[in-house]
């Protein structure tokens, strides 16, 4: 009887050894976190971020991905001197509901903004308005002639229409966007 309890007891210590070693194997290290810092036009007024803007739509956010890109050529205003510049992007999948602005086909469109994961990093746009995956917003939108279309700016291209959202960051709120639309 006492050999018995002699093999539970090793049996359970062996079981809980392999479960330790499994957690401490499986568990991730937490992943860098690296700011990004850039200078976009800010705008004081809704009919300024409106026209700044190509399209603006609502709709929901159905996917989200990470993609390295150099978008150096694909802007305008080259990013970079010339060279060469993969910069991490979020890649946002969008079922629009309602156009205000431009046209989309397909009703569905992708969006890039800077900053993403990798691996090992996790890169963030220093001031932002987030972004989540089944969520619904407005959207204003820069379009390009190659590429992926882009929000006019990390703080003023994007409005949640579900949550509430107090943004301090711009003095154009989600209701002054919609009642310009409205107003038309």
């Amino acid at each position: 009887m006492k050999k018995n309890k002699s093999y539970v007891l090793l049996s359970i210590i062996c079981v809980l050894v392999v479960i330790s070693l499994l957690y401490i194997s499986m568990k991730k290290e937490p992943k860098e976190v690296t700011y990004l810092h850039v200078d976009y036009p800010q705008y004081g007024h809704v009919e300024d971020v409106v026209n700044a803007s190509d399209l603006a739509f609502t709709g929901k956010v159905v996917d989200v991905r990470y993609e390295c890109m150099d978008v150096a050529n694909e802007e305008e205003n080259e990013l970079t001197s010339g060279e060469s510049s993969s910069m991490p992007y979020t890649i946002y999948t969008i079922q629009t509901d309602k156009v205000y602005k431009g046209e989309i086909k397909n009703n569905k469109i992708e969006v890039k903004r800077l900053g993403g994961e990798s691996d090992e990093v996790n890169y963030v746009l220093d001031e932002y308005t987030p972004i989540e995956e089944g969520d619904t917003y407005l959207f204003l939108v820069v379009t390009y002639p190659s590429g992926y279309p882009s929000f006019v700016n990390a703080t003023q291209g994007v409005y949640s229409l579900t949550q509430a959202q107090n943004n301090e960051t711009t003095p154009i709120k989600l209701n002054d966007v919609l009642n310009y639309f409205h107003d038309r």
